[in-house]
């Protein structure tokens, strides 16, 4: 603010107030694709792509499903090497956005894992889980092979099954 003055002495009574300041989201996945490959021997391979956006987190945490064993890692298409926090979660390191005019840049983070669970019986129910991640999901695809000799009756869950879909805004 600026002020003037017109007369001998001067003085100025101002009131300040701070606001409390509200958090603001720091990074984002615009979209999830998941591919995961089921074998008849109990073989669960999962490669995640994640089209993000972010400000000034340092790691994604993920929490890899029970027993999953973690494979490889990239962002931005360059290869990097996670790290493991006290609780078991992964720490993939981030890089960050930039702005372009009143936009900010979107970039891929890749993982892959691998589970291994019981070889299919003839009947039987399977489950899959995928990571939980510290950062939220704005659309989530989840594509599933499994092998074609065995019927697959029933789905349960809390994604929506679907026979195809088109994913919006996926890396375009």
């Amino acid at each position: 603010l600026a002020y003037k003055y017109s007369t001998h002495p001067v003085s100025v009574e101002i009131e300040v107030t701070k606001h409390e300041e509200i958090p603001v989201l720091v990074a984002a996945i615009d979209a999830a694709h998941y591919v995961t490959l089921l074998t008849g021997e109990g073989k669960v391979l999962t490669k995640a792509t994640f089209n993000m956006r972010n400000n000034v987190k340092q790691f994604m945490r993920l929490d890899l499903p029970k027993g999953a064993t973690f494979l490889n890692c990239f962002v931005s298409g360059k290869p990097v090497k996670p790290a493991q926090d006290t609780s078991g979660r992964v720490l993939v390191p981030l890089e960050k956005s930039e702005a372009l005019g009143e936009t900010v840049t979107q970039f891929p983070v890749e993982i892959m894992y691998l589970t291994q669970k019981e070889k299919l019986k003839t009947f039987g129910r399977f489950t899959m889980h995928l990571p939980e991640l510290d950062i939220p999901t704005s659309q989530l695809y989840w594509s599933v092979y499994a092998p074609e000799e065995y019927n697959y009756g029933w789905f349960q869950g809390d994604v929506k099954k679907v026979e195809a879909a088109v994913p919006m805004g996926l890396f375009t």
